[in-house]
């Protein structure tokens, strides 16, 4: 995918700026992200951050879709949103289960760099910490869905010692 976004001018690394499918994009440190989760929890403050976390992924895919770089389909969008979140190194979405009529799709992410460095600078977690991951997948998801008020919910985070996030 990487190779693909560069020859293709989808991913642009310039002197001070970097692009990714037409929006500026920028590199910090994970441990930011896992500071960030602890932070907004203990201000009790993670509706925050997931619910400005979805508002990206939705306005990220439409944009996509109108410029014509994906079809709006459940299925390109889960896959080209996996693809972007993997090669970003937020971690691996695996799709378990589609149930579309009843708007539900369960997902797991191995490897979430969030609850991997959440659990690597501060032990083990008594809540969940994705909440940003949590809130771009589902934003994305809204939009094949046609869907503005789908929520994402997580139910299990490898921060609180589970084997993966779901």
């Amino acid at each position: 995918l990487f190779r693909k976004l560069l020859i293709e001018r989808e991913l642009r690394l310039e002197q001070d700026s970097s692009y990714l499918y037409g929006h500026r994009i920028c590199f910090f440190s994970a441990w930011h992200l896992a500071l960030i989760a602890k932070t907004i929890h203990e201000l009790a403050m993670e509706h925050i951050i997931y619910r400005d976390s979805r508002r990206l992924g939705t306005h990220w895919f439409k944009k996509l879709v109108l410029d014509r770089k994906i079809k709006n389909t459940l299925d390109e969008v889960t896959i080209s949103g996996s693809e972007v979140i993997a090669l970003a190194g937020w971690g691996t979405i695996y799709i378990e289960e589609f149930d579309v009529k009843n708007k539900r799709i369960t997902a797991s992410v191995k490897g979430s760099v969030v609850a991997e460095q959440f659990l690597e600078n501060f032990g083990k977690s008594s809540y969940h910490v994705c909440n940003m991951l949590r809130g771009y997948f589902t934003g994305s998801l809204a939009v094949p869905l046609m869907e503005s008020e789908l929520e994402g919910i997580e139910t299990k985070c490898k921060a609180m010692g589970f084997n993966e996030c779901v």
